[in-house]
C-alpha cells in the first residue's frame, strides 16, 4: 500500500529528560503518508510544528495547519494523514506516572501484495 508510513519513511528523534517529559519528533517527507492508528494509556499533546495534517480520533476527523497543539485523549485511537511534504510532529508525553510512554493499542497497517 502506498502512503503507509514505514520506519524507513521517518526521521524520528527521541529526547528523554529527567523531569518526566518525553518528546518524540517525527519528520514525514511525503504528503499522503498515513501514520498507523494507535492509542495511549494517558492523554498527551501532539504539536504540529510544520505542514498540514488530517487527524482521525474517535469519531472525528479534523484538519490542522502548523503551528497547532493537538490534544489526544487517553484511550482514543488516532491516526495522522499528511497533507503536505515535510510534516513535522512532536508527540509529548508525561512519563512521571510510569517512567515510559505506555501504548494502549497499536494497529499497524500491512500491505497485501
Amino acid at each position: 500500500m502506498d502512503g503507509i508510513i514505514r520506519p524507513e519513511d521517518l526521521e524520528g528523534v527521541e529526547i528523554h529528560e529527567e523531569d518526566g517529559i518525553f518528546l518524540k519528533q517525527y519528520v514525514i517527507p511525503k504528503a499522503g503518508s498515513l501514520i498507523p492508528q494507535h492509542a495511549h494509556v494517558f492523554s498527551h499533546l501532539t504539536m504540529l510544528v510544520r505542514g498540514s495534517v488530517k487527524v482521525a480520533h474517535g469519531n472525528q476527523i479534523e484538519h490542522y495547519d502548523a503551528p497547532a497543539g493537538i490534544h489526544m485523549p487517553a484511550g482514543v485511537k488516532h491516526t495522522f494523514l499528511t497533507l503536505t511534504n515535510n510534516v513535522e510532529l512532536w508527540c509529548i508525553h508525561n512519563t512521571m506516572r510510569q517512567g515510559y510512554v505506555e501504548v494502549l493499542e497499536e494497529h499497524n497497517l500491512v500491505s497485501v501484495a
